[in-house]
This record gives structure tokens, C-alpha cells and sequence, in this order.
């Protein structure tokens, strides 16, 4: 039996290298981005007493992006189109935050069930997107 002789070398740190080895790993297999570059759109102030206000739509491409799988991204993504859909049936083209309030949900919804539409919306269905839509 031959028995190698080594010597480390002092040119790697060995456990730095493993650390990284280790968090690289983990980050792959929980399908964590290695940086999420994020540009929130915002409406501007008009004056100091406002508080920046902060895009939904956003907000909600955002987390279809963080989704692990297809099926679920594209799930979101057709609730997102009808969002959108909606914005540009009332001549808007971005929903912030502060705008949303109960009676917003509520022409939402009255919209999604009687919008011609080659899929027919149910109470069900309108429900699934309220579902996929809150936090």
C-alpha cells in the first residue's frame, strides 16, 4: 500500500473556500438570487407632508419573479395581465399602494365577472384571484 505525502500550501484558505462552497449550496437549493436588483417606481411628492408612495404593480411582478416554478409564475402572471387590464380600463397605468381600499377589490371584482371575456369568470375563479393577489 502507497501512502501519499502532501503539504498543504499556504495559497488557499481552505475553510473560507468551504464556507462559500457550503452558502453557495444552500442559496441553490432554496433557489435564492444571488442579488435582487429591485427599482420600485414611486409617484412623486408634492409636498414634505406626503409620504413616498410605493407601486403594487411593482410589487407584485416582484414576487411572480421570486416564484420557484413555471406553473406558479405563469398562474400570477395572467392575474397580473387582468390587473392590467383593469388599470387601462380606467385610463390608469400604475397602481400605488395608498390607492388600494376595499372599494377598489370591489369594482375589481364586479369587473372580472362581467368583462367579455373568453373565459368566463365564476365567484370561484374571482376568488383564486383575490387569493393570488393579497400578501
Amino acid at each position: 500500500m502507497k501512502i501519499f505525502n502532501y503539504s498543504t500550501t499556504t495559497d488557499f484558505d481552505y475553510q473560507t473556500i468551504n464556507t462559500k462552497i457550503n452558502k453557495g449550496i444552500y442559496r441553490f437549493e432554496n433557489n435564492i438570487p444571488d442579488k435582487v436588483k429591485v427599482e420600485l417606481k414611486t409617484r412623486p411628492q408634492q409636498d414634505e407632508t406626503h409620504s413616498i408612495c410605493l407601486s403594487y404593480m411593482d410589487n407584485f411582478k416582484l414576487r411572480i419573479s421570486l416564484k420557484k416554478t413555471e406553473s406558479h409564475k405563469y398562474a400570477m402572471l395572467n392575474v397580473c395581465q387582468k390587473l392590467e387590464k383593469y388599470l387601462k380600463h380606467l385610463n390608469k397605468e400604475n397602481l400605488f399602494f395608498d390607492k388600494i381600499n376595499s372599494d377598489f377589490w370591489k369594482r375589481f371584482k364586479l369587473y372580472c365577472l362581467t368583462v367579455p371575456d373568453p373565459r368566463k369568470f365564476k365567484e370561484g375563479g374571482v376568488k383564486n384571484y383575490f387569493a393570488t393577489l393579497k400578501f
